[in-house]
């Protein structure tokens, strides 16, 4: 049976992690010096070089150093931990956070939207991403990306397209992830063309991206570009050297270029 289009839900996971390590250098904007500090740079380096137990150690040492009011180190701990793997502690982490900035903390709402979402609360990461975009009007693409990925699990393609399309602009059109994730809610609701032009973006912003070449491939078959399919798809296998489907999707260039010659 031939593969579909990649689903939005693969590309989140991947997504998620970059998402975490982006908003720890943003959070981290504190003084140098003290005790608490010493410990809260020593966790960012210690993040730096993958020794995450590690980083943990530092982050409650820092927190414990501040008696215990430390949002920062909350919610950097936090995306620690979700780096770890220790969803539902990072869940409890960011809310932390939020508790002690009076709930005005649009980083850690981002991040527990990622962590609730990666536990499949889609209603909750859905609100903590509305908050996030609020709080940073006109300057958080990466919440209206995350927002639009929700929209699209939720199987609310439209809703998903306005917001893909808000995240690219608030990213003075670069943004490679989202353009792959809108031709995905485009494919979706039937409109070939759109999502191939946007599988298309994504592939002009990224030189590393074989699903956006292999949905582009899926694409280009449904409005009868076969040649241009099979084409991609080779792409798609240079790309991916690892790929399970190497043989699958073979066989598919082979049948593409059949058709092709009638």
């Amino acid at each position: 049976m031939n593969k579909g289009v990649v689903s939005i839900s693969k590309r989140l996971a991947t997504a998620a992690a970059g998402i975490f390590l982006f908003a720890i250098i943003a959070a981290a904007q504190v003084s140098a010096t003290g005790e608490r500090e010493k410990y809260f740079d020593n966790a960012r380096q210690m993040t730096s070089r993958g020794d995450l137990k590690g980083a943990v150690s530092e982050y409650r040492k820092s927190i414990e150093a501040a008696g215990g009011e430390y949002p920062e180190a909350y919610n950097n701990l936090g995306m620690v931990l979700g780096m770890m793997g220790e969803t539902k502690e990072a869940i409890t982490a960011f809310r932390t956070a939020l508790k002690q900035r009076q709930d005005t903390y649009a980083e850690a709402h981002y991040n527990l939207g990622i962590a609730l979402s990666m536990e499949d609360d889609l209603t909750g990461a859905e609100k903590e991403f509305q908050t996030a975009a609020r709080q940073k009007p006109g300057e958080f693409p990466e919440a209206y990306a995350n927002l639009g990925i929700t929209y699209a699990r939720k199987g609310e393609s439209e809703r998903a397209i306005t917001t893909f399309k808000i995240a690219i602009e608030q990213a003075e059109g670069f943004y490679p992830e989202a353009h792959y994730n809108l031709g995905i809610a485009f494919f979706n609701t039937g409109r070939f063309e759109e999502a191939i032009a946007e599988f298309k973006d994504s592939i002009a912003q990224s030189e590393d991206f074989p699903e956006a070449h292999y949905n582009l491939a899926v694409a280009l078959t449904k409005v009868g570009r076969n040649e241009d399919a099979a084409e991609e798809f080779e792409s798609y296998l240079k790309l991916a050297v690892d790929a399970s489907d190497r043989d699958e999707v073979r066989t598919r260039i082979t049948q593409l270029r059949k058709v092709s010659l009638r």
